[in-house]
């Protein structure tokens, strides 16, 4: 119970902080890794497939494109 109490406790540091960014998985096995600001939904589409909603890089509207999952992740530390 501890540790979980310590993981929501560091979460929410992150998250205070902007330390955090979001690490898309894509169905064709590649992934990128987006600030936590740009996301704006995950949910599963009428097919059955999860769909991820996002700012644009350009700051021009949302998109949304299929995953096949993704985690939070903190700033600067390298996922494999």
């Amino acid at each position: 119970m501890v540790s979980t109490a310590l993981h929501y406790m560091t979460l929410l540091y992150l998250i205070e902080r902007n330390n955090l960014m979001i690490k898309y998985y894509y169905p064709d096995g590649t992934h990128c890794y987006r600030a936590l600001h740009t996301a704006h939904a995950v949910f599963t589409n009428e097919d059955g497939k999860l769909i991820a909603r996002a700012e644009r890089p350009d700051r021009n509207g949302m998109y949304e494109f299929e995953i096949l999952g993704f985690e939070l992740v903190p700033t600067g530390v390298r996922c494999t």
